[in-house]
């Protein structure tokens, strides 16, 4: 589990790369989904392990995090 200061100092970087990318569009090439599907087909212990995390990545998401959330998106906004 990451450390919840570390997400803070992440937010405005990962923000700012978001912020970037829809001031600069580039074409993006999204592949397939049929490789990762059979992938993880075959991976029911791993699946189940994951599904059994997922609540708790959600929680400590950043995006979870709403003041620090739209502290940095203002932060953003202002300087775009």
């Amino acid at each position: 589990m990451q450390d919840p200061a570390e997400r803070a100092e992440r937010g405005p970087q990962a923000l700012h790369r978001v912020v970037m990318d829809l001031a600069n569009p580039v074409p993006v090439v999204i592949p397939s989904p049929l490789p990762l599907a059979a992938t993880w087909a075959d991976q029911r212990d791993a699946l189940a392990d994951l599904r059994g995390s997922l609540r708790d990545m959600v929680s400590n998401s950043p995006l979870t995090d709403a003041a620090t959330y739209v502290k940095h998106l203002e932060a953003a906004y202002r300087s775009a």
